[in-house]
């Protein structure tokens, strides 16, 4: 068996292996019902989405591997002159009702760009870095979720979350969970939980093997989560696929 293939969202944009500088901007977005304050993102939000990078980070770390965020912001209180703004209301469940499939494109344009295109050029001179992730923030509930869209005529893909900010059970380290676990869906890694109803056998595999993996389960402290050897593998820790996971119930 050739374990690579079975890397199935590994490698594929700007996002490739989850090791060495990473450059994550944070676009905290307004819309038609929702709105940011500097407070607000300075002592709520901020802090606990660096939380769950830092976890990553750490963890990269258990794995032998070097991973450090570089993390950069916009926003309307802060950037002089913009309103960081989606024009409508972005859904909270973009599974069910995708008519906000032009969040990353409207944000662009909200800080100045034509295009993804243009504005993701940039971002990666001003940044230095080959590997450039965006997290797209909403302070109001929803479905979190990791997406890409085509860049240079199709050639390649920028990847992005959107996270909503607030839940409705206050107890958990929802932020930095969600954003940690989003971040590992952009360079590979898959639920465990399926959300879909696709892999019920992988889910108590999973269960079973990885109790405490953050691809499977939420804790009240992020701390509480693990990364499994199959998401390590995923996201390119490892080059080893765990033998655990070379049986049917894991892919069919």
């Amino acid at each position: 068996m050739n374990c690579e293939s079975k890397r199935k969202f590994y490698n594929l944009g700007t996002c490739r292996a989850l090791k060495g500088s990473v450059y994550a901007l944070v676009i905290y977005l307004d819309d038609d019902v929702s709105s940011w304050s500097h407070t607000e993102i300075t002592y709520g939000c901020a802090p606990k989405l660096k939380l769950g990078l830092e976890f990553l980070s750490r963890k990269a770390g258990e794995w032998n591997t070097y991973l450090k965020f570089r993390v950069g912001n916009y926003y309307t209180d802060f950037s002089e002159g913009t309103h960081v703004r989606y024009s409508g209301c972005v859904e909270s469940d973009i599974v069910s009702n995708p008519h906000s499939a032009d969040i990353l494109q409207q944000a662009a344009r909200s800080v100045g760009f034509s295009s993804i295109d243009e504005f993701h050029k940039y971002i990666k001179k001003f940044s230095g870095e080959e590997q450039v992730m965006y997290f797209i923030v909403l302070n109001k509930e929803g479905r979190s979720y990791a997406m890409s869209d085509m860049i240079n005529d199709g050639r390649d893909y920028v990847e992005y979350c959107v996270l909503f900010a607030k839940d409705g059970d206050e107890k958990y380290d929802f932020m930095s969970f969600t954003a940690a676990h989003e971040t590992l869906h952009l360079f590979g890694a898959e639920d465990y939980y399926d959300p879909y109803h696709k892999f019920p056998k992988r889910r108590l595999l999973a269960s079973r093997l990885y109790p405490d993996d953050i691809m499977l389960c939420c804790f009240e402290n992020i701390n509480s989560s693990t990364v499994g050897a199959f998401t390590a593998y995923s996201v390119g820790w490892t080059d080893r696929m765990p033998k655990e996971c070379d049986t049917p119930e894991w892919w069919e």
